[in-house]
């Protein structure tokens, strides 16, 4: 019985010891047998989607833990996330403990990836950040963001390889919320291009 005597954090910690981090599934599901196409391979579409649990809900109890609390949530779309949840046993991956390094430090409270992964709820990961101080937020320039920038080597390597830049696109394809109408799409956006400098760039020759 792959059931018996065997809990998830301790199988967790198992396949952590024999595989690289970003390897470590973030939900186990154990089935009776695994479910088979006609063909004899293996039935993707049929298998059932994993359950994240957390503990049972603590409050955090400090401004560290308190702002760790929100990022997990923000992160992982969810309402709230107590101070005992593991952060991949309620949904978390590689990709999203970047996310909440990035949203931490941005708030004064520094982590990295790898703290992430080690100490895997607020409260362990609070005592780490509290061990290190306080993240430098840096304030924006007088400004703004305002000015010419270098291009970055990918950029100039694709000018160089001739042919203009207008042709180097990027597309993507999201689901909108229910509901949402034409203004408040636009209203939307336009928070987007405002917050980010970045979007507003464009190119000019040097002569």
């Amino acid at each position: 019985d792959l059931t018996a005597g065997v809990s998830v954090p301790e199988l967790r910690k198992f396949v952590a010891g024999r595989l690289p981090e970003f390897m470590v599934p973030s939900a186990f599901v154990v089935l009776d047998r695994l479910p088979l196409a006609p063909n004899g391979k293996l039935d993707r579409a049929a298998l059932p989607a994993p359950v994240f649990k957390g503990e049972t809900y603590r409050a955090p109890s400090s401004e560290t833990e308190r702002v760790l609390a929100a990022v997990f949530a923000e992160v992982l779309g969810v309402d709230r996330v107590g101070v005992d949840d593991d952060f991949f046993a309620v949904g978390g991956d590689s990709i999203r403990s970047i996310q909440v390094v990035s949203r931490a430090r941005a708030r004064g409270v520094e982590v990295t990836p790898r703290e992430v992964f080690q100490h895997r709820t607020v409260a362990e990961l609070a005592v780490v950040a509290a061990g290190r101080g306080a993240a430098v937020v840096l304030e924006e320039f007088e400004g703004g963001g305002v000015g010419f920038v270098p291009l970055l080597p990918v950029a100039r390597y694709l000018l160089e390889l001739g042919g203009g830049y207008g042709r180097f696109t990027m597309s993507s394809v999201v689901d909108l919320p229910v509901g949402i109408d034409g203004a408040g799409l636009t209203a939307t956006l336009a928070a987007v291009w405002d917050r980010h400098d970045l979007l507003r760039s464009r190119l000019v020759g040097d002569g």
